[in-house]
């Protein structure tokens, strides 16, 4: 069972929306479970750097405090 050209385009386009429209209990909740999933893969042995597979994350994380003035 596949997904078709259109249909993943949706689902990302889907994805788009919901990260811009996000309440700020929402955005909160993704910046605690995201740094959680980040320190974790650090306790790993992971090691941060600008190019690394959670970067994206990373901006996201900075744009939401920054949108709710949190430091």
């Amino acid at each position: 069972m596949g997904y078709s050209f259109l249909g993943l385009f949706n689902i990302f386009m889907m994805t788009i929306k919901t990260k811009n429209n996000l309440t700020d209990s929402e955005k909160l909740a993704y910046i605690l479970k995201t740094e959680l999933k980040i320190t974790e893969a650090i306790m790993r042995g992971h090691k941060a750097s600008d190019t690394d597979e959670f970067n994206e994350e990373r901006k996201l994380i900075e744009k939401y405090r920054k949108e709710l003035k949190i430091k």
